[in-house]
């Protein structure tokens, strides 16, 4: 998983523009083993990507994620994310 191309990533907002301040809004399916390594890299690009939402069954396999993304909505059901209309990307990692 390589997260150079990330932060040149083009987001396209409403007006079907992107703008160079918009940041890439993920989700994250499986905060335990690869999903923290996944997002542990990710989680580098402050500037250009934020955690909005982080999934796992096992609510103890968020908890580290959880510290570092306080802000991210914390969930069980995977669903719950790919119904999400404010993400840009999900980061499925099972």
């Amino acid at each position: 998983f390589g997260t150079a191309g990330l932060g040149a990533a083009a987001l396209m907002t409403a007006s079907g523009r992107a703008t160079a301040g918009d940041k890439v809004r993920l989700g994250m399916i499986g905060c335990g083993g690869q999903g923290e390594y996944n997002w542990g890299q990710l989680g580098n690009l402050t500037e250009e990507a934020e955690f909005r939402v982080l999934c796992d069954v096992d609510l103890a396999r968020t908890a580290n994620a959880a510290q570092r993304f306080p802000s991210a909505e914390i969930v069980q059901d995977f669903r719950r994310v790919i119904e999400r209309k404010d993400l840009d990307a999900v980061v499925i990692a099972t």
